[in-house]
């Protein structure tokens, strides 16, 4: 549990009310690390509850970019759809939801909405992903011929790691041109959604 006594009045005899001249002279960021799109930071001269504002407000207000919506038309993995759908969503974007650009040959721009209720989906409020994974490696003999027992298990060389790169962006409208040099991706390539054993799709 956090506490604090950083707040007028807690301590008899002493003028610590609040002002923002006071906070700026006594307020700094210090950066500890930068990596990659890791980063490091101390909040040094203000109180804890403060930087929980700052933490919840960066939580709220950076725009983001996620699987929302996921159809399946095929899941036999032992991953149950909803939680392979939660999975997914989980996946980070690397897209700037910010992003507006000039649309070549005409005067609009273009630049990502939300898509709101009864409204039909575009290339700027719409981003699609397909996953089709199947695991071609075929059964053991004795399992094929149903020999097999409990105790012979498949080989884990069998199992394939279904990943987060194994996604394949669909381009929508302009985002064909307008993505050709930097497209739409997973931020990483090695975030695992689910195993498949042979035969699973």
């Amino acid at each position: 549990q956090t506490r604090s006594i950083d707040y007028p009045g807690s301590v008899i005899g002493v003028d610590d009310s609040y002002t923002f001249d006071k906070f700026k002279d006594q307020f700094r960021v210090d950066i500890i690390k930068k990596d990659g799109n890791d980063l490091e930071f101390d909040l040094v001269g203000v109180d804890a509850s403060v930087a929980n504002a700052f933490r919840r407000m960066m939580l709220v207000n950076v725009k983001t970019m996620a699987i929302e919506n996921v159809y399946i038309e095929g899941n036999t993995s032992i991953t149950q759809d909803e939680i392979l759908a939660h999975r997914l969503g989980l996946i980070p974007i690397n897209v700037n939801p910010y992003l507006e650009h000039p649309i070549d040959g005409t005067d609009d721009i273009f630049a990502w909405k939300p898509l709101l209720e009864d409204e039909d989906r575009m290339d700027c409020n719409t981003v699609v992903f397909t996953l089709r994974v199947k695991n071609e490696q075929v059964k053991s003999e004795k399992r094929l011929r149903g020999e097999s027992t409990e105790t012979e298990p498949y080989s884990a060389k069998k199992t394939l790691d279904v990943m987060s790169g194994d996604l394949e962006w669909e381009p929508q409208g302009w985002q064909e041109t307008g993505f050709l040099e930097n497209p739409i991706a997973p931020l990483m390539d090695d975030i695992i959604i689910t195993k498949l054993r042979p035969g699973q799709v």
